[in-house]
């Protein structure tokens, strides 16, 4: 009988379960042989009641054949009164047609008993079997959320890379910002150093017309002493007028020297405010830097939340179709614990790889931002020296290295769960696909 079940099953069936059928968080053949043997213990049961309702039409069939023939009997016996013989042999074969009738009898109960607990095992099996249904429902539902979840989970990433680009455009811009503010404390110090030269010229040369100054006095005092003799009056005033003149010329000279010190102190303080200025721009790259990592920090949370939404929209969806396929055959329970637990292993590896990677990209950002600070303390310190263009060139072109890097490492993070949204979603899928057919056999006992 099970051969002829397990002939009629594999012949008639429009979809047979093969090993072919995949399911992402099963192994192989687990899902379609529960489903084989509910259709196999369903065709036996039926092909079971058939042959049941046919014994019990071919012993009813009998039964009326032999009580044929017993009235045949006890007529024939009744006819033949006179003859004992006759009547002995026949009241002999009504003895036997009563009690093989009497065994038909309870034969045919037995079948009807038998035919009934077949009625009641096969209600059980299409109980069970809608019990199995509304249990893939709700899996399915709950497969439905998860997905929805991990949606949401990718457009907060996507959102984030977003703001990370956005904060790595501010960094540029600070940059530039900076290099400017470089480039224009590079002009202020070249004309404070201008102007500081020619302060000091115009300083020599003041100094220089003092001193020509005082030995022209000097010459026209000794002169006058030389004069008093003869033209003692006329000496003394031209003397005096000469002394005038003298000391009016060193007022001015020391005026022009005073104002020199006072441009060279402007220039100073030109050269100090350029260098405030410098560190502002400084202060506001750092910024943007800072806000480059909490973009990073922002977007690797997202990703970490979309992970974690994944892997448990996962193991929803494994627990739901694990207590189905445990109620439709508890013989799978051990492959359902050996595919969560490999799961499970994957899914932490995986985790522990997306944090390396993490602690590798915080650490390389780290040593950026030690760069930058330990390069914003080196101009602080070396602020009246004048940098060369060639290693203020070298160090834009380092942060602008480590900046790219950065960026790029950002967006492999970002394409890679990208490419695994897009494989969890193909799996999702696919899972949907063969439960929509385990739905529609389902629905065809």
């Amino acid at each position: 009988m099970v051969t002829a079940a397990f002939i009629v099953a594999s012949t008639h069936s429009p979809m047979p379960w093969t090993a072919a059928h995949n399911y992402p968080f099963f192994p192989k053949k687990t899902m379609a042989t529960d489903l084989f043997s509910l259709r196999e213990k369903f065709f036996t049961l039926r092909t079971t009641k058939e042959e049941a309702t046919k014994r019990a039409e071919d012993a009813e069939d009998k039964l009326k054949a032999l009580e044929v023939e017993l009235a045949a009997a006890q007529a024939a016996t009744s006819a033949a009164s006179d003859d004992s013989k006759r009547a002995d042999e026949a009241e002999t074969q009504a003895k036997a047609l009563e009690g093989e009738l009497f065994a038909i009898k309870q034969e045919l109960e037995l079948l009807k008993d038998k035919v009934a607990g077949l009625e009641n095992e096969r209600a059980a099996a299409v109980e069970e079997a809608k019990k199995a249904h509304q249990e893939a429902d709700a899996a399915t539902k709950e497969a439905d959320s998860a997905h929805k979840e991990a949606e949401a989970a990718h457009i907060e990433a996507k959102a984030a890379h977003d703001e990370a680009t956005a904060a790595h455009q501010e960094a540029e811009a600070a940059q530039k910002k900076a290099e400017e503010a470089e480039a224009a404390d590079e002009q202020a110090k070249a004309a404070a150093m201008a102007e500081v030269a020619a302060a000091k010229e115009a300083l020599a040369a003041v100094e220089k017309r003092a001193t020509e100054a005082e030995a022209a006095a000097a010459t026209a005092a000794a002169a006058a002493a030389e004069a008093a003799k003869t033209q003692e009056a006329a000496a003394a005033t031209e003397v005096e007028a000469v002394a005038a003149a003298a000391k009016q010329e060193l007022a001015t000279a020391v005026s022009e020297k005073e104002a020199a010190v006072a441009e060279a102190a402007a220039a100073k303080q030109e050269l100090a405010t350029a260098v405030s200025e410098k560190e502002a721009a400084v202060a506001e790259a750092a910024a943007a830097k800072e806000a480059v990592v909490a973009a990073e920090k922002k977007a690797a949370d997202a990703e970490a939340a979309g992970k974690a939404a994944v892997e448990e929209a996962a193991a929803a969806a494994t627990t739901a179709a694990a207590k189905a396929a445990e109620e439709a055959a508890a013989a799978t329970a051990n492959a359902v614990e050996e595919a969560k637990a490999a799961a499970a292993i994957a899914a932490a590896a995986e985790l522990e790889v997306v944090k390396k990677e993490a602690a590798d990209a915080k650490a390389a950002l780290e040593a950026a931002q030690k760069a930058a600070v330990t390069a914003a303390e080196a101009d602080a310190a070396k602020l009246e020296a004048v940098p060369t263009q060639e290693d203020a060139a070298a160090k834009e072109a380092e942060a602008a290295a480590q900046e790219a890097a950065i960026q790029k490492r950002i967006e492999a993070a970002v394409e890679e769960w990208n490419q695994k949204h897009q494989e969890l979603h193909v799996e999702y899928e696919a899972m949907k696909a063969q439960q929509a057919e385990f739905l529609a056999e389902a629905n065809k006992w």
